[in-house]
């Protein structure tokens, strides 16, 4: 009868230690940038979109812009830089974000020396 005590005790003991040992934890690693941004965010009070075919969705114009013409605005990524594109009918502009921080729902850049932050919109 005391073996069975022991062992039962050894046993619950050993269930314990497992199972707390294999809890999961819900740590994200940041895919590299160019994979990271694509999807929906929030900037600004807006919402941007940066699709998987270099197209970036930016109605509000709260990341480029060139005027009310804007026609057609585009995305690429290079280590930790941010390149965006727009044109229209009155010309071009590109700018290049020097990203600070690379997330899995947070992507920071570094705008005319301020740090500005996207979060990833949830569904």
């Amino acid at each position: 009868m005391k073996n069975l005590k022991t062992w039962s005790f050894f046993l619950l003991t050993l269930a314990v230690l497992v199972l707390s040992a294999c809890r999961e934890d819900e740590e994200c690693m940041a895919p590299a940038l160019s994979s990271n941004v694509v999807g929906e965010w929030e900037l600004l009070g807006d919402e941007v979109e940066f699709r998987s075919d270099g197209t970036l969705i930016d109605e509000g114009d709260v990341l480029i812009s060139v005027g009310t013409d804007t026609n057609a605005k585009s995305w690429s990524a290079r280590g930790d830089t941010l390149t965006l594109d727009a044109s229209g009918s009155s010309g071009a502009a590109s700018v290049d974000l020097a990203v600070v921080e690379n997330e899995c729902d947070a992507i920071a850049f570094e705008l005319f020396g301020f740090n500005i932050q996207m979060r990833r919109k949830e569904d």
